[in-house]
């Protein structure tokens, strides 16, 4: 067990930001395929053995999980990365993972930066008019679509909790340790794929957003880079999140 720690990366690369990256990802899977189990145990034991009612009591409790992602997959990010790399998160270069909240200054910067990426980036998608099915939306924004407690609980988690959760992993652990390994034009490029991969089910199916999410990231590194914290890069992802929702 020791020898199999020891040959863990201690220090910020591509190799530790990868494994943290899929912390990220796979920490909301494995809650949901939890869920799933309980779901199915908790319906069985009630003598439900019909499979399309299992699959509408899963299907009902999928919007909480939603709403609950942010936390779920930053938490995980979190914690693994205070387990992996605990003396890179406060590193401000750019190989660092810039876990620092930043001026005042540079977050009202940042914020107003976000709400005019997302004024011209939603004024473009109301010019190209394209429907989008409801069925092809994420269960998130189909909760938007919802009057009622859970389309507010959806846009708090949209705008206030999936940015931070979003930049410590992109513009924080994963380019700082993908810099230090590959240099910075594939650093920015992996990040921005990578990045844009996360949201493809709201680029798929809506071109426009497309420009609007690259334009997102690019300019979060930017910010990022530019005052050397991760808090600059989370207010950009905030305004440009609340503007996105205001025109809902």
């Amino acid at each position: 067990m020791k020898s199999a720690q020891n040959r863990l990366p201690r220090d910020l690369n591509a190799v530790s930001a990868t494994i943290i990256l899929f912390g990220y990802l796979i920490a909301p899977a494995l809650c949901i395929l939890w869920i799933a189990v309980i779901a199915i145990l908790v319906t069985r034991l009630q003598g439900i053995h019909a499979n399309d009612q299992i699959l509408r009591v899963i299907h009902d409790i999928m919007p909480a999980i939603s709403i609950l992602t942010p936390f779920i997959s930053g938490g995980a990010a979190v914690l693994i990365s205070l387990w992996l790399i605990p003396k890179s998160l406060k590193d401000t270069s750019p190989n660092g993972a810039a876990w620092v909240r930043g001026s005042w200054r540079a977050i009202a910067e940042g914020f107003v930066i976000g709400v005019i990426l997302g004024a011209v980036a939603t004024v473009m998608s109301k010019a190209m008019t394209h429907h989008v099915d409801y069925r092809d939306m994420s269960p998130v924004v189909q909760m938007l679509l919802r009057p009622g407690l859970l389309q507010v609980l959806s846009a708090v988690s949209i705008v206030l909790c999936g940015p931070p959760a979003e930049e410590i992993v992109f513009r924080g652990v994963l380019f700082g340790g993908y810099r230090k390994s590959f240099g910075p034009i594939w650093a920015t490029l992996l990040t921005t794929l990578l990045f844009l991969a996360l949201h493809l089910p709201k680029v798929l199916y809506y071109m426009p957003a497309l420009a609007g999410a690259s334009g997102a990231s690019l300019a979060a590194l930017w910010c990022r880079l530019r005052s050397g914290d991760i808090g600059h890069a989370v207010a950009l992802d905030v305004g440009y999140n609340a503007m996105e929702l205001s025109f809902f």
